[in-house]
């Protein structure tokens, strides 16, 4: 599946429930609800845009309680919930 283009997780919620959050946004979440074991130097190569601003996206997708880390930054895993 190629996730700019996806129609994945977050278009259920998108313009209704969470207005504030970008596309973007969406598209990180959609990648580590695919590879919940990416770090956020991954998630920056394989969408096009800087790691800054993965983890600006990532805090804002947690403050929103879409998105949380099990375990340690090395080990762990992204919970995605819908």
């Amino acid at each position: 599946r190629d996730v700019l283009g996806s129609r994945g997780l977050g278009d259920v919620y998108k313009d209704s429930k969470y207005p504030n959050i970008t596309d973007s946004a969406w598209n990180v979440l959609d990648y580590l609800g695919e590879h919940n074991s990416a770090s956020a130097a991954m998630v920056a190569e394989a969408l096009g845009m800087s790691e800054r601003m993965v983890r600006k996206h990532i805090a804002t997708l947690k403050a929103a309680r879409l998105l949380s880390r099990m375990g340690s930054n090395k080990n762990g895993k992204w919970i995605v919930y819908t």
